[in-house]
């Protein structure tokens, strides 16, 4: 949805006072009212700003569909990032809940379902591929899952409808994500080492 916070580079500087940041964009997102703003950082600090793209649309990465097996591929890396911050200042990891998960998610059906976002955010903001680019200019990283998908084209197109659970309209097998450069000129990153 549109924000009010500024998308002004300066406005998103990583302050000196932040040791490591953690960023996870959409590669599939194309709505423009959802066009992520990258960090600002200095080259010397890339190696403690984890900014990464991942395979899918913005609920696939940030979570909110009933088929969400794609979300937990984010999720994944948040919770293996904020484990290690946690380890790095010597307190107890976290714990998963799986009987608490279990009540509100389900693994049957189709394993991984990226979402398409038609509808009144396309139609009112505008839709365009994304720019991947960071700003210190080097190679952007992309979650290696992305390459899983684009490599073996195991990454469907779903649209859930309404209903619980939602009925959902799946395409065949199919997947390049149009921000895409290809393999040899991205860093495929999923480092979770707390350096």
């Amino acid at each position: 949805m549109a924000t009010t916070i500024s998308a002004k580079p300066a406005a998103w500087r990583v302050p000196d006072n932040v040791g490591r940041a953690v960023h996870c964009m959409t590669l599939d997102e194309t709505r423009d009212l959802l066009k992520p703003t990258l960090l600002q950082y200095p080259k010397s600090r890339r190696a403690s700003m984890k900014e990464v793209w991942f395979p899918g649309a913005d609920s696939d990465v940030g979570g909110g569909y009933f088929n969400d097996a794609l979300a937990r591929v984010t999720l994944a890396f948040m919770w293996k990032n904020w484990d290690c911050a946690l380890a790095a200042q010597q307190l107890t990891s976290l714990q998963w809940r799986n009987d608490l998960v279990a009540q509100y998610s389900t693994t049957a059906g189709p394993p991984w379902l990226r979402h398409q976002q038609p509808g009144f955010t396309a139609s009112v903001g505008g839709a365009s591929p994304r720019t991947l680019a960071p700003c210190t200019g080097e190679a952007p990283r992309v979650h290696p899952g992305v390459d899983q998908f684009v490599q073996h084209g195991g990454l469907q197109f779903c649209i859930e409808s309404a209903g619980f659970p939602p009925a959902r309209t799946v395409s065949f097998p199919v997947y390049q994500p149009l921000a895409y450069p290809g393999a040899d000129r991205v860093e495929r990153y999923d480092t979770t080492t707390c350096n």
